[in-house]
């Protein structure tokens, strides 16, 4: 069924009935299916062996951007 939406909606001109047919799309992926979205962030983490108290974020963002508060200098 779903292939047969997209086809249909790939060729439908009304605006309003596409808008229904992907509408109907996603209805039947997520009340049918599982779906899984790849997240790829490109982040380095670069540290000095003098600095302490820095942790990886997987997220990224500097320990979530609270990096001063919880990383001093050794030196």
């Amino acid at each position: 069924q779903f292939d047969q939406l997209l086809l249909l909606a790939r060729g439908e001109t009304d605006d309003a009935k596409r808008a229904k047919m992907y509408g109907d799309m996603q209805t039947l992926v997520s009340q049918n299916c599982g779906i899984g979205i790849p997240v790829f962030i490109s982040n380095i983490d670069g540290v000095d062996k003098r600095i302490q108290g820095y942790s990886s974020n997987p997220l990224g963002g500097f320990m979530g951007y609270m990096f001063s508060e919880q990383v001093w200098l050794d030196a």
